[in-house]
């Protein structure tokens, strides 16, 4: 009788080989991501379109789309192979669509779990929010501001900001400024490529730093 394979022999703790990172996002994969945008608003919208009462019921806007779709095409840029032999936009498309799917399940989840922190701008305004959201501290609680004109004032803050554009993205993304839905800094992570919860504490932190010292926020809060 033949004898049994052993099994392979497993190599011992810390000798295991890390998954490789993403190629970096050189000039030329930049300039095909960008030259290939249109695809992203042609997808986020149609896929709000088709499912407009369940996107609405979830509260996800058609920007929430586009930056999920936009995402997807800067992260297809960074690992198109094109010895594969097929388009880019086949392959970018193979990797928008799961991340509109993500979104709608971690959407779901937020709308269900019972006793949720998530938080809104406007009772972050009124005083009722928990001192432990990022954005918390950025608000002059002796003014008097709506939750309209801050979201505005501070999107445009971060948007002018010089820092990458995906790191703004995280930004949004874990402090709900844009959804209104603030995201856990682990699956802020798992969304943008399996980053580390301290890197996206990092990024944010980096962001709030620059925020306290932008000098249109600071100009708002002290014409109050």
């Amino acid at each position: 009788m033949p004898r049994p394979k052993k099994p392979a022999a497993k190599p011992p703790k810390g000798t295991q080989k890390k998954p490789a990172r993403a190629p970096p996002l050189t000039a030329s994969r930049k300039r095909l991501a960008e030259n290939n945008l249109g695809l992203a608003f042609s997808l986020s919208g149609k896929f709000w379109a088709k499912n407009r009462r369940q996107m609405v019921a979830l509260r996800i806007t058609p920007d929430d789309l586009l930056a999920e779709a936009m995402s997807a095409i800067v992260t297809a840029a960074r690992g198109f192979k094109p010895s594969k032999g097929f388009a880019f936009s086949t392959y970018a498309y193979s990797s928008i669509k799961p991340r509109f799917i993500n979104l709608i399940k971690l959407r779901n989840r937020q709308l269900h779990i019972k006793g949720s922190n998530i938080l809104s701008l406007d009772s972050l305004v009124k005083g009722k929010g928990s001192s432990e959201h990022p954005l918390y501290s950025l608000i002059p609680h002796r003014a008097s501001i709506g939750p309209a004109q801050l979201k505005h004032a501070l999107v445009n803050a971060v948007n002018s900001l010089n820092v990458s554009e995906r790191d703004k993205h995280i930004f949004f993304v874990n402090t709900g400024l844009l959804s209104g839905f603030p995201v856990a800094l682990e699956e802020t992570g798992r969304m943008f490529g399996g980053l580390s919860r301290e890197r996206v504490r990092q990024i944010g932190k980096r962001i709030m730093l620059l925020l306290k010292k932008n000098r249109d926020l600071l100009a708002l809060w002290e014409s109050k």
